[in-house]
């Protein structure tokens, strides 16, 4: 019974949208390395900061992955603007200036990194710029972790109204780079100059004042002796440090891997405006993996999306299909691992003999599913009540709606009811707004522009239960949205409270969606006698969105 339970909830859509990954199915950080000073360099912006008394609101933080040396570059922007590609350039061009020609930097993906500006200039300059991986910072780690060090430095320099981070900067640099660094074994000072730095305070000045001349040649050379050993040693202390991380690693799981064409989970926190991030399903994006990129990174297309992304695998989980989607059990019996068939220390214990037997189990299910409900008075009275204009009539399945309908309409997806693959491409079914069941149409998933709609669909249970035969009038007494020809773009919401021979009867519920030039009399309370014939001519209709039974339509076109 547990392996049952087990395979329903790894094939539940809802469930898998919830859950998050164990911290020890993490794949490893790749540390960028590089063998000389300024081969490499990480850079990332700050910002906004509270304006300084300089006119300053951004920090642009830059560290040289061998030696740790660090940069701050500050800009002044207008409120409700950021830095652009020009000033990451200007901050680039000074870099080069004091310090020879940079390799390779590594960014994120801001649209202050890559632009086209950037992407001229480094490859006049043949440099290569790196872009980690989407709202994955761990990837850019270093510079992260320089960015948190240097705020918490900073804080004890601040004013109350935070107006002079920018004068406690160089503050903070000199500390750090006179720091020894935990990877390197040296300060960053000594790494980049071969000498520590002499302070105010230091003797370093009166003992070389007192020593005997020395040639200049004699002093470069010991410069450059002291700095390969300082590289040397350096080197071999990180390389120490990555073994060591490794052996910390060794025992973890390992990495998870992925084949082109899996289905697979993104996680995405971000939530639309009003909801709850606590309470949103951060793993509700479902792709496909189209390739691997690296050893931790995968290219994967979302659904309803051409455009596909990079992605680390610590963001990519596996998305098991619907349990109606999946391939059925081989008739011998569930075809099950080894490995999955051993008790997990976290599996809860049950009492056997709490279980239901067979009777009270089949009843119980059809009590749940509804197979056989006790009718109700209500559900009498609404039964003898039920009218249908179409057996009384049968003339009225020739009446076609109103030809300007199609010639003024601007088709909008309502919901995505299916999914195939026909002729090598992918397929979705699409409940078109305003119009029945019968008219959905297959499109192609390249030609869709609804992708929010899409991930409803692949987030979702089983397929929408719509009965693609559904009476061409609304129900008595319920809520529905209607328009006229006339009026393509105001929208009545309506009840429908008599449906008989005579026609169908609409109580106007609320004020109409309307342009600011439409201003007619309020018709909320009045109440509308259509003919049948009439009512399919000229109106459409569609469930209210309010409905719990109904999706809220979307503004997606394909």
């Amino acid at each position: 019974m547990y392996m049952d339970l087990r395979k329903h909830t790894e094939a539940c859509q809802k469930c898998q949208g919830k859950r998050n990954l164990l911290a020890s199915k993490r794949a490893s950080i790749q540390t960028p390395s590089a063998e000389g000073p300024f081969q490499k360099v990480a850079m990332d912006f700050i910002g906004p900061l509270p304006t300084s008394l300089s006119g300053n609101s951004f920090a642009l933080t830059v560290q040289d992955t061998f030696t740790k040396w660090p940069e701050v570059f500050t800009f002044s922007k207008a409120p409700g603007t950021g830095p652009t590609g020009e000033d990451v350039i200007e901050a680039l061009m000074d870099m080069i200036a004091r310090h020879g020609k940079i390799d390779e930097i590594i960014t994120d993906n801001g649209s202050h990194f890559v632009n086209e500006a950037m992407r001229e200039v480094t490859a006049k300059l043949l440099i290569k710029h790196t872009t980690t991986s989407p709202m994955h910072p761990q990837a850019n780690g270093l510079i992260e972790r320089f960015n948190r060090t240097l705020k918490d430095w900073m804080r004890p320099y601040l004013n109350k109204e935070q107006s002079n981070w920018d004068d406690a900067i160089s503050l903070v640099l000199s500390a750090y780079r006179t720091t020894e660094h935990e990877s390197t074994g040296f300060t960053p000072f000594k790494m980049l100059y071969g000498r520590e730095a002499v302070h105010p305070s230091s003797t370093a000045r009166l003992v070389a004042r007192n020593a005997e001349p020395i040639d200049v040649k004699e002093a470069v050379e010991a410069i450059k002796e002291g700095l390969q050993a300082v590289h040397k040693k350096a080197r071999e202390t990180m390389s120490k440090k990555r073994q060591q991380a490794a052996e910390r690693e060794k025992d973890l799981p390992a990495p998870r891997q992925f084949q082109e064409g899996d289905r697979v989970r993104i996680y995405n926190d971000q939530v639309p405006k009003g909801l709850s991030r606590k309470l949103a399903s951060p793993w509700r994006t479902v792709g496909i993996v189209q390739e691997k990129k690296g050893p931790v990174t995968y290219k994967v297309r979302v659904c309803g999306d051409q455009k596909a992304r990079t992605i680390n695998v610590d963001r990519l989980k596996r998305a098991p299909p619907p349990e109606d989607e999946g391939a059925p059990p081989p008739e011998d019996g569930i075809d099950m691992k080894e490995s999955d068939l051993k008790r997990d220390r976290r599996q809860t214990v049950f009492n056997q003999g709490a279980f239901l037997s067979p009777g009270q189990e089949s009843v119980l299910k059809e009590f749940v599913l509804q197979e056989d409900p006790v009718p109700t008075a209500r559900m009498q009275r609404a039964s003898e009540a039920t009218f249908d204009p179409i057996a009384h009539d049968p003339s009225l399945r020739d009446v076609q709606p109103d030809q300007r309908f199609e010639r003024g309409d601007r088709y909008e997806v309502e919901q995505v009811i299916g999914k195939r693959t026909h002729r090598g491409k992918v397929q979705y079914k699409l409940k078109w707004r305003w119009y029945p069941l019968s008219h959905a149409t297959w499109e192609d998933e390249e030609n869709l522009t609804c992708t929010e709609l899409v991930q409803e669909y692949e987030n979702s249970e089983n397929v929408p239960d719509l009965d693609e035969h559904a009476s061409l009038f609304p129900a008595l007494y319920s809520v529905v949205r209607v328009r006229h020809v006339k009026e393509l773009n105001r929208e009545h919401t309506v009840k429908v409270t008599r449906l008989d021979k005579e026609g169908i009867q609409l109580q106007y519920l609320e004020e109409p969606t309307r342009t600011k030039r439409l201003k007619k009399e309020s018709l909320v309370g009045r109440k509308q006698t259509i003919p049948s014939a009439s009512f399919l001519r000229n109106y459409q209709w569609e469930r209210e969105c309010d409905d719990p039974a109904a999706p809220a339509p979307s503004g997606g076109t394909a």
